[in-house]
Parts: structure tokens; C-alpha cells; sequence
């Protein structure tokens, strides 16, 4: 059940990440979970609509608060290991031109394999 989750959890990220042409970043240029002309970050697009708030904004994705709104938006975060969720936002964040290879590196250390 676990890595099926994880496995999950990365699809949806990865397909995400790949497609996306920028990072999504706000109106100072700072990375955000929603960013200007719809864009999301890594974990911003797990988060349902209904459930977005911008005070999620600025906290890290494993904070308790963007935790409960993953888990309400149907993410299973009990099972996902300690630093999957910020290790994704880091690729958004820091490492975005380079998603590809990072992605890859990513998959590898969690026994996951790339989307088709």
C-alpha cells in the first residue's frame, strides 16, 4: 500500500512538473503552491481547488496545515515517508531547469519508476 502511494503521489507530481513550461512563482517571484496565470509548484498541484487558501502560502510542504489540506484533497500523507513531499517542492524550487535529471534521481532513491 505504501509504495503504491508513493508511486502515486510521483506520477501526479512528475506529469505535472514535466508539462509545466515555468515554475510557478507569485508577484515578487517567489515560489508559490499558486502562482500567477494559474501555475502550481509540485505540491500546489495536489491540493484541490476547494481546498486551496493562500495562507498556505510560505509554508513548507510538510507543515501540519498543508498536510491537511493534501489529506483532505484525497492525498494519503500518513503514508508517505518524512521529506518525500518537501524533496518534490525542492525540485520545483530549486532545481526546476533541471527537472528532468532530479525527477529521475528522485524516482531512484524511492525505488519509483518515471511515468510513461
Amino acid at each position: 500500500m505504501g509504495r503504491q502511494v508513493l508511486q502515486e503521489v510521483f506520477n501526479k507530481v512528475y506529469k505535472h512538473l514535466i508539462s509545466a513550461e515555468h515554475p510557478s512563482v507569485d508577484a515578487n517571484g517567489y515560489c508559490a503552491y499558486r502562482g500567477q496565470d494559474g501555475r502550481r509548484c509540485a505540491i500546489g498541484c495536489l491540493i484541490a481547488d476547494e481546498f486551496y487558501n493562500s495562507a498556505l502560502e510560505g509554508l513548507s510542504a510538510e507543515a501540519e496545515s498543508v498536510t491537511k489540506i493534501l489529506f483532505k484533497s484525497g492525498i494519503r500523507v500518513d503514508a508517505l515517508p518524512t521529506g518525500f513531499l518537501d524533496g518534490l517542492q525542492r525540485i520545483h524550487d530549486s532545481r526546476f531547469d533541471e527537472r528532468h535529471a532530479e525527477l529521475s534521481m528522485f524516482a531512484d532513491s524511492y525505488g519509483l519508476s518515471i511515468p510513461e
